[in-house]
């Protein structure tokens, strides 16, 4: 912002209204398209049908450290149970689970933490209820 504002560009509309071929050289690309879709010229081809997923990640930053088991696990439930949901929405199933959790790294002051377990089902599914039970357990 404040190279923007080094040339006189302080608000959107000024944006809007800058040649992109000269943000593009002093800038980034990333700014020219920013420029060019304020003037109108799309520069993400958008797809229609997006490509169905091979992996499906439902994660969590809380606000506060958690320190107890229970508060763990009715997050992990409510995040496996919204994975199972897009799973299903999909029509997918899996045959495992992974669980990731770890410490606040902006913090280092604090003991830093990072554990990932991964769970094999015996079948694949998308059933919440096994799901949850793979999480849990992990």
């Amino acid at each position: 912002m404040q190279r923007l504002a080094e040339i006189g560009i302080t608000t959107p509309l000024q944006l809007r209204d800058v040649d992109p071929t000269m943000i593009r050289q002093r800038f980034n690309v990333v700014l020219q398209r920013t420029v060019l879709e304020l003037q109108g010229t799309p520069c993400v081809d958008l797809e229609q049908d997006s490509p169905e997923s091979k992996t499906i990640c439902c994660s969590r930053s809380f606000g506060k450290a958690v320190e107890g088991f229970s508060e763990l696990a009715e997050t992990l439930t409510a995040y496996t149970s919204y994975a199972a949901q897009k799973m299903r929405r999909q029509d997918l199933a899996t045959a495992s689970v992974v669980v990731m959790v770890t410490t606040n790294r902006h913090k280092p002051e604090d003991a830093q933490y990072y554990a990932t377990r991964p769970v094999r089902l015996t079948i694949g599914t998308s059933d919440t209820g096994r799901l949850i039970r793979a999480a849990l357990w992990a």
